[in-house]
């Protein structure tokens, strides 16, 4: 059962989740205690368009429109001269790239093949995540990224909704069923879908039209890396609030590709409270190191501060798992309150917050009920551990064993050579008694 919580504050959020089932045999509430991190971080995302088009301005228009995102774009107008927003890169410079939680292109079939290039290096090497919008079929060197090379399109110029499909995966959990829908009267989408791809968004045709439903927006993997395309060529003329919600469809969709996207240095930590002295685990993924572009040599400390900057306690980390991860163990201080986990490297920096409580709740799950409604939906029977002398009956009741003939071939085995043997020495014996020969 997701739950959505809106904090207010920066810092550490601790909910308490109490929970019970009506019609239970206990109705005795379940609580449990989980803190949150909360922090005001921006997502930086470059939108970078080899030419200008339509269906990336109105999108760039709509993230800009979010205080969540810093955007940094380059349109290019013609030979040599581009409009840019902040210092957009070049996207051959995988240094600079780096910075980006995510890269939206715009007309991504003018892109170069160098350009390719750098995508797929930053996908790979950096782990990012890129959404290509298509305002027109699909072709040139990025076909490479998407793995697909033959093409469909709905051909007949009618304006077919597009809807996100609910539950599918995204960077922050599933897709919500009331995440909205677009609208667009040119759709283009591959014929086979790369092995592994998501699909995020399909056509809905309306009533009468005999058009079968598409994947319109679907996403694969590339590397470390994930990409997403969109198929709608034309959802930007069908942008008006009040049929489409166009707008907030692209905000939840970058904003879940910039989310996923891995940090430098990624502190990870016990969401349950602590108590007073109470031992945790500490879990460092550098990233770089992860993805094996890090140097050999690299500086990384940990500490455990209080808020107050008063207690500062070393942490020392460990190798662990796969390369680019390490691990610590630390004890809680014996003072109850909020703390920090502290990891600095050579230029990066990050922390996760710690609580600690005297009173804290758990989750203690019990399954009996979930396995007492399994067992029934299925014809079982449960048997309480009282009755266990009905048990055998029960079985017997249960397994009804059917008669099937099975052929034995004895002289296969070589146990008759033990009586054929013997029978030989008795027949022996026998006729030598007699004077037989």
């Amino acid at each position: 059962i997701p739950l959505i919580v809106t904090p207010t504050t920066v810092g550490a959020a601790s909910i308490r989740v109490t929970a019970t089932i009506k019609g239970a045999s206990s109705d005795r509430a379940s609580d449990a205690d989980l803190v949150i991190g909360v922090r005001d971080t921006k997502w930086s995302v470059l939108f970078f368009d080899p030419r200008a088009a339509w269906q990336s301005t109105f999108v760039r228009r709509a993230i800009e429109a979010d205080a969540r995102f810093v955007v940094t774009s380059r349109v290019t107008t013609s030979k040599n001269i581009s409009t840019d927003v902040g210092v957009p890169p070049s996207l051959d410079d995988a240094a600079a790239l780096s910075r980006f939680d995510a890269i939206v292109v715009g007309a991504p079939e003018a892109l170069s093949e160098r350009e390719v290039n750098g995508l797929d290096s930053y996908l790979r090497r950096r782990g990012g995540n890129v959404v290509l919008l298509f305002d027109q079929r699909v072709d040139g060197p990025v076909q490479r990224l998407l793995g697909a090379t033959t093409w469909r399109d709905n051909g007949n110029g009618r304006v077919t909704t597009i809807r996100a499909v609910a539950g599918a995966p995204t960077g922050s959990g599933t897709t919500p069923a009331d995440s909205g829908d677009m609208r667009a009267a040119s759709l283009t989408w591959p014929t086979h879908l790369p092995e592994g791809a998501e699909v995020l968004a399909r056509s809905a045709p309306a009533k009468g039209d005999t058009t079968p439903s598409a994947p319109v927006v679907w996403r694969t993997s590339v590397g470390a890396g994930r990409i997403v395309a969109s198929g709608a060529l034309d959802a930007w003329r069908f942008r008006d609030a009040a049929v489409s919600a166009f707008d907030g469809y692209w905000r939840t969709l970058i904003a879940d590709a910039a989310s996923a996207s891995p940090p430098p240095i990624a502190v990870h930590l016990t969401n349950n409270p602590l108590t007073p002295g109470e031992s945790f685990d500490v879990g460092v993924t550098l990233r770089d190191a992860a993805l094996q572009s890090l140097p050999a040599r690299a500086s990384l400390s940990a500490e455990l501060q209080s808020l107050d900057g008063s207690l500062h306690v070393a942490v020392r980390l460990w190798p662990n798992g796969g390369v680019g991860e390490l691990v610590g163990t630390v004890r809680a201080p014996a003072v109850p309150g909020v703390y920090r986990i502290v990891v600095n490297g050579d230029r990066n920096r990050a922390d996760g917050f710690v609580v600690v409580a005297r009173d804290v709740a758990r989750a203690t799950p019990n399954d009996r009920e979930l396995v007492e409604a399994w067992t029934r939906s299925r014809g079982g029977k449960v048997i309480a551990a009282s009755q266990l002398s009905s048990l055998p009956g029960a079985l017997k009741s249960a397994i009804h064993p059917a008669a099937q003939p099975t052929r034995w071939h004895p002289m296969h085995s070589l146990w008759w050579l033990l009586p054929f043997a013997l029978a030989l020495s008795f027949e022996w014996w026998w006729r030598r008694r007699r004077g037989l020969r």
